[in-house]
């Protein structure tokens, strides 16, 4: 309504200049109007502009032009009457003092005319620059006011589809951040995770490296005691080793010397046997040689089977006593094996002994270490199985979070929010481009308008200068006839 009301306005403007319509049609399609709507406008502006002269009578129009064209056609002389001969050098006397006159008066009327001539023509030249200017601002005003309207309704349509996109783009910002926030919650929540389970991990690890050292501390600890014992032991089987050797050497010692003993006593005893019996069978055979002296033969034979006797009694005493050194060696060598079993039975008994206890400490031990270890693998198992089962759990979540957030349709949405963005980039830029290249036609037009202004001033200073030569011929063709105008309009003025 305000573009058809300023176009109605500047076609009324045009009228009242006395524009064709055809002129002002042509003009407003110029400038983008369409040729129907600028006829439509063109039939209102009229009837506007009649209904507007109705009211208020019509200015009169200055009657310059006529009054001169009456006054010139008022001026011209009738012809004149036939004069006298004789009186001819009196006539051109009076003549050139007329013309001398006359001629004072048509510079000044000329000089009148010229200033009414220059006044009049500034007028028209002024209602034609006028006129134009009019008409220039008009088409002027018409091309901003619509590259304005073109640009207004391409702004506001940019600025719908912008404010469209922006509350698309604003809708899917939201779900987007709603859906980050979610995943940044599950990712802050997964590293929760992940570092209970690092700590958990680092803890079994300690846990681990701690059993580990305490294992091997306590290996190392009963290793150390083992070794103690094993050498107190293996000290204590050399104590008793050299206790049982000082022993051996000291019953073998006593053995040589009780075997020493025996055989001096021996000796002594078969030196005092001897020399009994010897001095028992001297007596005895002394005894013998009386008997048998004061015996008969028969006595003599019963002696003899007696001292036979006695002789094998004696024999089997020397027998005896040479098998006795030979019996304490054996009794000695019996002793000796008897101890040396005896130390071999004790060395066993003990090795047997520290086995037991060596077994008895590792078994009671292996029970303990076994139970701390068993104990602590199962409190390593159970934390395993805690931490899985909460592993298991986030997978799930996030599982059950990739399915309500499907990242594929985020990333499609991300790209296709690029795709716009370079869309509506390229549009700007390409509207922008459009806008500057309006720009520059409206520059040129204005140029071409230029152009042609200066075209219409180079014609009105033509007809300027027709209006002087105009000027020249009609004092030259009218000298008379201006001054009788201006003596009849002199005349006039007095009568009135």
């Amino acid at each position: 309504m305000d573009r058809n009301k300023f176009l109605k306005d500047s076609i009324k403007k045009l009228l009242y200049l006395s524009v064709s319509d055809e002129e002002i049609v042509k003009n407003l399609s110029e400038v983008g109007v369409e040729r129907q709507l600028a006829e439509q406008l063109l039939a209102e502006s009229k009837k506007e502009i009649a209904v507007g002269e109705e009211k208020e009578p019509k200015p009169k129009r200055k009657e310059d032009k006529k009054a001169i064209g009456s006054e010139l056609s008022e001026a011209i002389p009738s012809p004149a009457a036939s004069t006298s001969v004789d009186l001819t050098d009196l006539w051109r006397k009076g003549v050139l003092v007329t013309v001398d006159a006359k001629l004072a008066e048509m510079q000044k009327l000329k000089e009148k005319v010229e200033e009414k001539i220059s006044s009049s023509v500034k007028k028209e030249l002024e209602k034609e620059m006028k006129k134009f200017g009019v008409v220039v601002e008009s088409q002027r005003v018409l091309v901003r006011e619509k590259i304005s309207s073109d640009v207004n309704a391409k702004i506001n349509e940019f600025n719908s589809v912008i404010e469209a996109k922006v509350s698309d783009l604003k809708d899917e910002s939201n779900v987007i951040q709603q859906q980050l926030a979610k995943v940044e919650a599950l990712r802050k929540k997964n590293e929760g995770l992940v570092e209970e389970f690092n700590n958990a991990k680092s803890e079994l690890e300690q846990l681990k490296s701690r059993l580990i050292s305490q294992v091997s501390s306590s290996l190392i600890q009963q290793r150390s005691e083992t070794e103690k014992f094993l050498q107190e032991s293996e000290q204590k089987r050399k104590d008793v080793d050299a206790r049982i050797n000082r022993t051996l050497e000291l019953e073998s010692k006593i053995a040589e010397g009780l075997i020493k003993d025996v055989n001096r006593k021996v000796e002594e005893i078969s030196l005092k046997e001897d020399k009994k019996l010897e001095g028992e069978l001297k007596a005895r055979i002394a005894e013998l040689d009386s008997l048998i002296q004061q015996s008969h033969p028969e006595t003599l034979k019963e002696i003899i089977g007696l001292m036979t006797k006695k002789i094998e009694l004696i024999d089997q005493k020397l027998v005896e006593l040479d098998q006795k050194p030979l019996l304490v060696k054996d009794e000695i060598k019996k002793i000796q094996l008897l101890e040396l079993q005896k130390f071999k039975a004790f060395e066993k008994s003990l090795q047997e002994q520290m086995e037991k206890q060596v077994n008895y400490y590792l078994d009671e031990k292996y029970v303990e270490w076994s139970k701390n270890f068993n104990q602590k693998l199962a409190e390593m198992d159970q934390s395993q199985a805690e931490l899985t089962k909460k592993a298991q759990k986030q997978v799930d979540d996030i599982n059950k979070l990739k399915k309500q957030v499907d990242l594929d349709t985020i990333k499609a949405t991300m790209e296709g929010l690029d795709l716009f963005k370079q869309q509506f980039i390229n549009t700007v830029q390409k509207n922008v481009q459009e806008f500057n290249k309006a720009k520059t036609e409206l520059a040129e037009l204005i140029q071409k308008r230029e152009a042609m202004v200066d075209e219409h001033i180079k014609a009105v200073d033509m007809k300027l200068e027709e209006l002087d030569k105009f000027e020249k011929r009609f004092a030259e063709e009218m000298g008379l006839s201006i001054d009788t105008l201006t003596e009849k309009r002199s005349a006039k003025k007095a009568k009135k």
